[in-house]
């Protein structure tokens, strides 16, 4: 499951405001090894 980088995916979710935001220079791809995603799943988790 990617994170939401869209208010219309934040709706999918049923979530209503987002606690944390992540700004990156880095292009977002959901793998175990970009900083961005890692960062995504270990506050998710």
């Amino acid at each position: 499951m990617f994170l939401p980088t869209t208010r219309e995916e934040m709706k999918k979710l049923s979530w209503g405001r987002l606690d944390v935001i992540i700004v990156t220079g880095d292009t977002y791809i959901d793998s175990p090894y970009i900083g961005a995603a890692v960062i995504g799943r270990v506050l998710q988790a």
